[in-house]
């Protein structure tokens, strides 16, 4: 199926700017289809007191605004990730925003959080045939705006990531930063009513995994549930309006693998991690949840392959699972550092 849609659907939708092709998605987006692929048992995964029925979420990014989740949540997903949504309507950066790396399979966007706001967010939301767990990612440029932002969501669902990485505004990445993430996750942690992940950038030198090994302290420190490893990588891009924005794809799959690795060597298991970045098959999917990963999120390979790719990646972990002698997706989970203690 993958192949048809290659050579058929996507091969028109990438003669369209990438944005516009987007927007053609989102007309046909508010209807359900018939629900693909069924879940086998041996995929549920376990989020502290709630269950998945299987651990292939959609990153965030992809359903801004919630409009989308009719159609989404037909495709065979555990889960979806919405958002990231504002308090404030925002526009985001001046267009050309977005370029693909057809030949890599990645691609480089510069949205800039555009952002519909939470009101009209929150109507599209209560607007929308749910078939799935749904995730909110949630923005803010300052931390009241975070906080406001929760206050709502947390009352639509209990699964909230909180973004501290947008790689392409100007305060995209505040919260990154270990002390100004210090002062968000006390106030989060007073208000905090179901489970909150936070959203990290990937790791590329030492500075970069000393303040995220601090996150990491902290997020145990004030009871934040886990990590979402990774946003888009930084990188300069001469033909996006403002000269630089955030590369996912295959090209950012081995950071993604060394943040996560970091990651569960300094929680001591006491944290959830999310694997995305560069997840295209059932083997990217295996190797990260083997390295502690508990799901694993796609974005850039739904663009590239289709919607087809959730059910690919589930039935090519349930014939991993066979193949390697597991008996479910709960023997896998952090493998190697099992193997390691033992």
């Amino acid at each position: 199926m993958n192949k048809i849609y290659e050579k058929t659907i996507r091969a028109l939708f990438f003669k369209f700017d990438p944005e516009k092709g987007h927007e053609i998605v989102k007309k046909f987006a508010r209807f359900p289809i018939p629900t693909f692929c069924r879940d086998t048992t041996e995929l549920n995964v376990r989020i502290k007191n709630y269950k998945l029925r299987n651990p292939v979420g959609l990153a965030a990014g992809f359903d801004k605004d919630a409009k989308m989740i009719s159609l989404l949540s037909s495709l065979g997903f555990g889960y979806l990730v919405i958002g990231s949504v504002l308090k404030q309507e925002s526009m985001g950066n001046p267009k050309p925003r977005i370029v693909r790396y057809e030949n890599e399979q990645s691609m480089v966007n510069s949205m800039g959080l555009p952002s519909v706001g939470i009101d009209k967010f929150v109507k599209n939301y209560l607007d929308s045939i749910i078939r799935t767990d749904i995730f909110i990612s949630i923005a803010g440029n300052t931390l009241k705006e975070f906080i406001d932002v929760y206050k709502i969501v947390k009352k639509l669902t209990p699964f909230i990531e909180l973004n501290l990485s947008c790689p392409n505004t100007e305060n995209g990445r505040l919260f990154q930063d270990a002390d100004n993430f210090e002062t968000l996750a006390e106030y989060v942690s007073k208000l905090k009513d179901g489970i909150i992940f936070v959203k990290v950038s990937p790791v590329i030198n030492r500075k970069d995994a000393e303040n995220l090994i601090t996150i990491v302290e902290l997020c145990k420190k004030f009871n934040i549930d886990g990590i979402t490893a990774v946003n888009a990588l930084p990188v300069k891009e001469k033909s996006i309006s403002v000269g630089y924005g955030g590369l996912s794809g295959k090209k950012i799959f081995n950071f993604m693998l060394n943040t996560i690795s970091l990651i569960k060597e300094y929680s001591n298991d006491k944290l959830i991690l999310n694997a995305c970045g560069g997840i295209f098959n059932s083997e990217d999917a295996f190797k990260a949840l083997i390295l502690g990963a508990s799901t694993v999120q796609v974005y850039t390979s739904l663009i590239y392959k289709g919607p087809c790719i959730t059910c690919e990646i589930k039935k090519g972990i349930n014939v991993l699972l066979k193949k390697n002698g597991f008996k479910n997706l709960e023997e896998v989970i952090g493998y190697k550092s099992k193997l390691s203690n033992k």
